[in-house]
């Protein structure tokens, strides 16, 4: 990191060796680069006893129930997560500075020109980091074959794959942005929709915090209500409690 940069992380940049494990495995084994950001956060020994305790929480009846952990509920919150997912992929040679940079600044630019939409755009970005970077990193190798079979350039690197396909992410899926974020973000500008209406639980962002560049407040879809108890039943001659 300090030959690409020129210094240390500062401390909320900095990456955990068990976050750079897990990044690790998952670009070698899993042949995936993404990092969920509802548990990809600074500071992470720091976090971590307190995410052991946030997965699970009592109902009505006093009950453990699994809960899902949710993103970051701003931009601010992402941009922070986002930061330590650098800090690891310059450490691990998987993306170069200038392509991280460049989604980075897209992320931002969706930002500012939906500003009550970060639940949208939280959930185009998780979506195109984990689902839809590896289709996108198997069609830009296939091009790559095609070109060295016909003899022509490719700036594709097959020792850095996931470089390019952070490029085409950030400068080549226009449509794709169009569709996920630009068209919601146009309706809610509009009044017609609201952002709750575009979000489909699959990335839930916390709820915003009150002065940051977030879409303002997101509620998830209230929980189900729990299923009634069977009533209690009374055999001939007994009468029930009073």
């Amino acid at each position: 990191y300090i030959k690409k940069i020129g210094t240390k992380p500062t401390e909320d940049e900095d990456v955990a060796k068990e976050q750079l494990s897990a990044l690790f495995v998952a670009v070698t084994i899993m042949m995936s680069v993404y990092a969920d950001f509802a548990l990809w956060v600074p500071f992470w020994k720091r976090m971590l006893k307190k995410k052991r305790f946030m997965g699970r929480v009592p109902d009505e009846h006093g009950e453990l129930q699994t809960v899902e952990i949710l993103g970051p509920g701003s931009f601010d919150a992402w941009e922070t997560c986002y930061n330590v997912f650098i800090t690891a992929c310059l450490m691990l040679e998987i993306i170069s500075a200038g392509a991280l940079k460049r989604y980075l600044l897209h992320i931002k630019s969706l930002v500012k020109r939906f500003p009550g939409c970060w639940a949208v755009i939280y959930q185009a970005d998780a979506r195109m980091r984990s689902g839809k970077a590896p289709r996108i990193k198997e069609e830009l190798e296939e091009r790559h074959e095609i070109a060295v079979h016909n003899g022509w350039y490719s700036t594709f690197d097959t020792a850095k794959p996931w470089d390019s396909v952070w490029m085409h992410m950030a400068e080549a899926e226009q449509s794709w942005w169009h569709k996920q974020v630009e068209l919601p973000g146009f309706l809610v500008a509009a009044e017609c929709k609201k952002a709750g209406d575009f979000v489909e639980g699959d990335h839930l962002p916390s709820s915003s915090t009150p002065g940051s560049s977030s879409a303002g407040p997101y509620a998830p879809p209230p929980a189900p209500p729990p299923a009634p108890r069977p009533a209690r039943r009374f055999g001939l001659g007994s009468a029930p409690p009073l």
